[in-house]
């Protein structure tokens, strides 16, 4: 599946060829550099998406895949996932600084789980969020994740 649309947000696999793509990569990298912090919340980024497999077929162990999300022509963030040894897809989030507070976290987090536990043989979604992070929090709490231990999980039903 090459992109894929969940109400009004289309997803897109990362694709290292496409400008727009690197141009998006290159302006988060430089808010980590600003912010410092969020590497420390997000981990190596550029390895994120330079090791991510084009398209979402089917989660395998260990296949990582890098989104972005485009709404209204936009990118306004992106999505990396991957699915652990116990069949539990772990999902990561980061939402470009020019759109955040526009609650785009909350319709993601919302939307995109139950899209991938009814469309994939996974077990559940596994999110880590710094507890200190309090919009974030907010908004998984809000699509439904419940805390265990340092992450958030949400199961199939």
């Amino acid at each position: 599946m090459d992109k894929f649309k969940i109400g009004s947000l289309e997803y897109a696999p990362y694709n290292n060829h496409n400008k727009e793509h690197l141009l998006f990569l290159r302006d988060l990298l430089e808010e980590i550099e600003e912010e410092g912090e969020l590497e420390k919340r997000m981990g190596d980024i550029e390895y994120m998406f330079s090791h991510s497999y084009k398209e979402l077929n089917s989660f395998q162990v260990d296949n990582p895949n890098a989104y972005l999300v485009y709404d209204k022509n936009n990118i306004v963030g992106f999505v990396y996932m991957y699915v652990n040894k116990e069949q539990e897809l772990l999902l990561y989030l980061g939402i470009h600084k020019d759109f955040r507070n526009r609650g785009y976290s909350s319709r993601i987090n919302q939307e995109l789980p139950l899209y991938l536990l009814n469309n994939f043989p996974i077990k559940g979604i596994r999110v880590q969020v710094e507890k200190d992070n309090i919009p974030s929090v907010k908004a998984i709490t809000k699509a439904g994740f419940v805390p265990i231990g340092d992450d958030f999980y949400i199961k199939r039903l």
